[in-house]
C-alpha cells in the first residue's frame, strides 16, 4: 500500500462509519446524542483528511512545475555545449593546420572568444552536468590554458629555437600537442552531449515538456 493512497483509505473508512451510525440510528433504541462526540470527530476528521489532500496536490503540483523547469534548463546548456564543441573542434582543427604549416602560426584570438563566449554558462552551471561531462570540460580548459600559457612566452626564449634536427622549435611542438588534446576532448564532449541531450529529450517527451 502505498502512503499516497492512506488519506483516500481513511475518507472512505470515515463514510462507511458514518454509513453504519445512519443505519443504526433507523432504530428506536438508537440515541443520536449518545455518538454527537463520535460523529463530531468523524466530520472533523473527514475535512482534515480532504484538506490534506488539497495541500498534498500542490505540494507535487509545485514540485512537476519545479523538476519541468530544471530540466529545460539542462537540456538547454547541454544543447548550447554540445553545438560550442562543434565549433571549437573546427576552429582547433583549422589552427593545427596551420601550426603545421611553414612557417607555423595560428589565430589565438577567436579559440579565446570561442571560450569565453560559448563555456562561461556552462562554467558557472556544472551541477547540471553528469559527472564525466564536468571532468571533461575542465580537462578542456586545461588543455586551453595550455595553448594559452605557451602563446604569451617571450618569442626571444629558447623555446622558440627550431629543433636540434631542424624540426618545428619545441614550443610549437606543445601547442601542437595542446591542440590536439582539445581537439580529443571536443570530440569527446560531443559525443557525450548528444547521448545526454537524446536522454533528457526523451524524458521531456514522457512527461510531454517537448514536442514529439
Amino acid at each position: 500500500m502505498r502512503k499516497g493512497e492512506w488519506p483516500g483509505i481513511a475518507t472512505a473508512v470515515g463514510c462507511l462509519l458514518l454509513l453504519a451510525l445512519a443505519i443504526v440510528g433507523s432504530k428506536d433504541s438508537f440515541h443520536l446524542k449518545d455518538w454527537q462526540t463520535t460523529i463530531a470527530a468523524i466530520v472533523a476528521f473527514c475535512g482534515a483528511v480532504i484538506a490534506y489532500q488539497g495541500v498534498m496536490a500542490r505540494i507535487d503540483y509545485d514540485r512537476s512545475v519545479v523538476s519541468d523547469a530544471d530540466l529545460r534548463r539542462k537540456f538547454g546548456i547541454a544543447t548550447r555545449l554540445q553545438f560550442a564543441m562543434h565549433v571549437i573542434g573546427m576552429e582547433v582543427a583549422l589552427n593545427l593546420s596551420q601550426l603545421r604549416s611553414q612557417p607555423p602560426h595560428f589565430n589565438l584570438t577567436r579559440l579565446e572568444a570561442l571560450f569565453t563566449r560559448e563555456l562561461e554558462e556552462t562554467w558557472e552551471n556544472l551541477e547540471h552536468l553528469p559527472s564525466s561531462i564536468v571532468y571533461n570540460v575542465g580537462q578542456a580548459r586545461a588543455a586551453f590554458y595550455d595553448i594559452q600559457l605557451f602563446s604569451i612566452i617571450d618569442p626571444k626564449d629558447p623555446a622558440w629555437l627550431p629543433d636540434t634536427d631542424g624540426g618545428a622549435p619545441k614550443i610549437i611542438s606543445k601547442i601542437i600537442r595542446a591542440h590536439e588534446h582539445l581537439a580529443e576532448l571536443s570530440k569527446v564532449l560531443h559525443k557525450q552531449l548528444s547521448s545526454y541531450g537524446a536522454g533528457l529529450s526523451s524524458e521531456g517527451r514522457n512527461v510531454k515538456l517537448f514536442d514529439r
